[in-house]
């Protein structure tokens, strides 16, 4: 599978509210405490600041602290820590994502579920954004057309980011793992006009090198990762009835060829054998054997640019 590079413009003005704080309950804490704790997280799941008491809805959330503390990556990491909410990669970091909320799925057509960031709507895929520049991630679980649009059936998953602070503050970080993995990030975010105007500057790299070994010709490793993002963000508050928030992103993915391997029709055993479905656990194959020579350079290569403002009053 050969993809162009393609840019993905997006510019978003939007006339919201961000929540700013969400807590992690510890298992020690005792009901009136359990109470105090969930009286305090406010959500933005109906695109309005509220206490998630106050919610009509489920809605799960995972902080920035839990996106540290669990060393989550991407959007996989995401659904494996939220309850009643699957995905998962079938070819590689693209835009042809399922996210499934509730059980909902869909093999054919638009998924039952969106992806929105700060309450705007991303069209394309989100498998590779970064999750280190974000204040929590918003699963809102159940019908969500009347708020988001006809494209969240099941729910929507809203991811929140990180505004400038008060103070100047930093991070850095620096990773190594197996099969060739390695991720540098870094955050510098503080204020320019004190309680005026702040700012916030991010940037990212993160490669993989794939852990499939192709017995096919051109050989090789598939199933290789590689991104390059960064971020500004502009927060401006001139009174104290109205604020704006820019933000621009800009991330440029290079990934290798993925590892797909092929199931025979004569394996199909739901219903008829003719109808293309299987029923069970797939079995996973020995062996990728691919025919990259046909491909002047497989996989997937796109830069992503996205731009919203955001103005509270």
């Amino acid at each position: 599978m050969t993809m162009d590079k393609a840019l993905l413009p997006l510019f978003c003005v939007s006339i919201l509210g961000i929540p700013a704080v969400s807590f992690a309950a510890s298992a020690d804490m005792s009901y009136g405490e359990l109470n105090m704790l969930m009286d305090e997280i406010v959500v933005y799941a109906r695109k309005k600041r509220e206490k998630i008491q106050d919610v009509p809805a489920t809605v799960g959330i995972l902080s920035s602290a839990m996106i540290e503390e669990g060393a989550l990556r991407g959007l996989k990491d995401i659904a494996a820590f939220t309850s009643n909410f699957s995905y998962d990669e079938a070819f590689g970091r693209n835009n042809l994502q399922r996210p499934v909320i509730r059980g909902m799925s869909s093999v054919f057509g638009a998924a039952n579920a969106a992806f929105f960031m700060d309450g705007i709507y991303i069209s394309g895929g989100m498998a590779s954004t970064p999750l280190f520049d974000l204040e929590r991630v918003e699963v809102l679980k159940g019908p969500g057309s009347a708020l988001y649009g006809r494209a969240t059936l099941s729910g929507a998953v809203n991811y929140i980011t990180k505004r400038p602070g008060d103070t100047l503050e930093g991070q850095f970080s620096a990773s190594a793992a197996s099969h060739d993995e390695y991720e540098v990030l870094a955050r510098l975010s503080g204020p320019l006009v004190a309680d005026k105007m702040g700012f916030s500057l991010s940037a990212r790299h993160y490669e993989y090198g794939g852990e499939y070994k192709n017995t096919g010709p051109g050989g090789g490793t598939v199933g290789q990762e590689k991104s390059q993002s960064i971020t500004g963000a502009l927060t401006f508050r001139p009174a104290d009835n109205f604020g704006a928030y820019l933000r621009v992103f800009y991330q440029k993915d290079d990934d290798g060829h993925t590892a797909n391997a092929l199931q025979p029709a004569a394996a199909n055993n739901c219903f008829l054998d003719t109808g293309g479905y299987f029923c069970g656990e797939i079995k996973s194959p020995d062996s990728v054997a691919l025919n990259l020579d046909i491909f002047d350079d497989p996989g997937i290569e796109r830069s992503i640019f996205r731009t919203s403002l955001i103005m509270d009053w």
